[in-house]
C-alpha cells in the first residue's frame, strides 16, 4: 500500500516521509522509501497540502500552487506531460488562487 505523511512545522515548511518512488514527496530525489521527515525542497511556506497516490500538491502562503511526483498522465495540471516525474515542487500557475 502507498503510504505518505506530511507534517508542517510552525512556520509553514513541509516535511514528508513515506513512499517516494516517483518523487511525490518533493524532496529532490526518487528514493523508494523515506523513513525520516525530510523538508520539501521549496523555499515557499505552505498553508495547505494534498497527497495523492503518486503526486502531491502544495498551496503556498503567497497563493501559488506547487506539485511534485508523477505527471505522465497530466496529474500535476501543467498542461504537458513531457517530463514524467518531478522530484522537486514545480509551480502550477494555472492553479494559483488569483487565477481560479
Amino acid at each position: 500500500a502507498e503510504v505518505k505523511r506530511l507534517a508542517p512545522d510552525r512556520v509553514g515548511h513541509a516535511f514528508t516521509f513515506g513512499c517516494n518512488d516517483e518523487g511525490q514527496l518533493g524532496i529532490g530525489s526518487q528514493s523508494a522509501g523515506i523513513t525520516q521527515p525530510t523538508k520539501v525542497k521549496c523555499d515557499e511556506l505552505f498553508v495547505q497540502f494534498s497527497l495523492g497516490y503518486k503526486h502531491s500538491l502544495f498551496l503556498a502562503d503567497t497563493d501559488k500552487v506547487f506539485g511534485a511526483g508523477r505527471n505522465s498522465g497530466f496529474e500535476l495540471g501543467l498542461g504537458t506531460n513531457q517530463q514524467a516525474c518531478y522530484s522537486e515542487p514545480v509551480r502550477i500557475s494555472a492553479l494559483d488562487r488569483q487565477n481560479t
